[in-house]
């Protein structure tokens, strides 16, 4: 603590929300954090992560018994959990969009109309939704995915 002498020497995680298209290839299958990057919005990541995981043992467990996985029994996987990992990340956006980065930018409006510096710690969501926000300023939006909630199919 000795070191960090303002809030400008702390740096902040670059928060993502996106996934890939496809999660596997001959050999190899991504799952968690590898297949989609969750925001830190709800703290579910992890429990994503573990869904996928327990998923792919139950899909592949009984085919690993007598074989080497297909890219076909690969795919289930993806299949079995890209559309709750959809759910999840939609709902983070709108989180984020919706709550955390309006009522940060009031706060902000507020400390800068009464002519104080916001030399206060921010909360981690301050802090998440002010990044966020800065990014998204500086290079478009930041989110693959917006707009209304996401079709089975």
């Amino acid at each position: 603590m000795e070191t960090i002498e303002a809030f400008d020497d702390v740096k902040i995680l670059d928060v993502r929300v996106d996934r890939l298209e496809e999660w596997a290839r001959r050999g190899l299958l991504c799952i968690g954090d590898a297949a989609h990057a969750m925001s830190p919005v709800g703290g579910v990541g992890i429990n994503l992560a573990i869904q996928d995981a327990v998923a792919t043992a139950n899909i592949l467990g009984p085919v690993m018994r007598q074989r080497a996985p297909k890219l076909s029994d690969l795919n289930k996987i993806q299949r079995r959990r890209e559309w709750p990992t959809k759910v999840i990340q939609w709902f983070q956006v709108q989180v984020q969009n919706r709550i955390l980065v309006p009522n940060f930018r009031a706060r902000q409006d507020a400390k800068a109309a009464a002519g104080a510096e916001a030399r206060e710690p921010l909360s981690i969501a301050q802090a998440y939704s002010g990044a966020v926000h800065r990014r998204r300023r500086e290079a478009g939006t930041h989110f693959k995915i917006v707009g209304s909630p996401p079709s089975r199919g």
